[in-house]
């Protein structure tokens, strides 16, 4: 579920992935491989954003705060 969101931010996604932070290590390390019971996923489009860690059977969406959050302009 992707829910509308552009082309290009599908690029940009992934390039996030690629570029893993320090902050989100180690939500990852427990949210990834279902080990809670239900699959997330990492840098995750939807409409205009692009969620760190998304689980499309809950509805559940995981932001990690930090200075990649503080852009100015929009994507």
């Amino acid at each position: 579920m992707y829910l509308g969101a552009p082309a290009p931010l599908f690029r940009l996604a992934k390039q996030l992935r690629l570029e893993e932070t320090a902050a989100e290590k180690l939500p990852w390390a427990r949210l990834s491989r279902s080990q809670l019971g239900v699959k997330f996923r990492r840098q995750h489009p939807i409409y205009y954003y692009v969620a760190d860690f998304y689980c499309h059977s809950h509805k559940i969406i995981v932001e990690v705060d930090g200075p990649t959050h503080d852009r100015k302009k929009p994507i």
